[in-house]
């Protein structure tokens, strides 16, 4: 039964982001990466979320934090805004996301939908590796722009929170 990809491609998962989780192959380009690593904090995959995060940012707390952001949010769903490669370069590169979330406060509740809006950073070293990232203001949303969920519906007709 074909499944629709988390990231938002609008592909099916199992040709989209699932062969990067699954080390059957590596991102081409650092918006490949960027949706998988987020599918990946969707699917609880913090084995994936480690091996393509640069080695010159883990830390001892590393691990414990990906799995802490793992355990306590509900990834709902990716818009990517902008993506592209620094100018006179093919090793470093960005994209600008903003990923809509719950905040589980406890296993049985969720709080209001919040964003994650973030130009990460990139760098390719025989395989693409999320290096930081920028936290930017909250994007706002209008009543008839479509709705954060990938409904296809407005805002002001489908979820009016945000």
């Amino acid at each position: 039964m074909p499944t629709i990809c988390p990231c938002g491609s609008k592909k099916e998962y199992i040709q989209c982001c699932s062969p990067f989780i699954y080390q059957q192959s590596l991102p081409r380009t650092p918006e490949q990466l960027m949706r998988s690593r987020y599918t990946a904090f969707v699917e609880k995959q913090a084995d994936y979320l480690l091996k393509t995060l640069h080695p010159s940012k883990i830390t001892e707390n590393t691990q414990h934090h990906i799995q802490s952001t793992i355990n306590t949010t509900q990834w709902l769903s990716l818009k990517v805004i902008d993506s592209g490669l620094q100018k006179g370069r093919k090793d470093i590169g960005w994209v600008e996301f903003v990923a809509f979330y719950h905040t589980k406060n406890t296993p049985d509740t969720v709080t209001n939908v919040d964003q994650l809006h973030e130009k990460s950073q990139f760098i390719f070293e025989q395989q693409w590796f999320y290096t930081q990232g920028d936290i930017l203001p909250a994007i706002k949303l209008g009543r008839n722009d479509p709705c954060w969920c990938g409904s296809g519906k407005k805002l002001k007709t489908c979820h009016k929170s945000l």
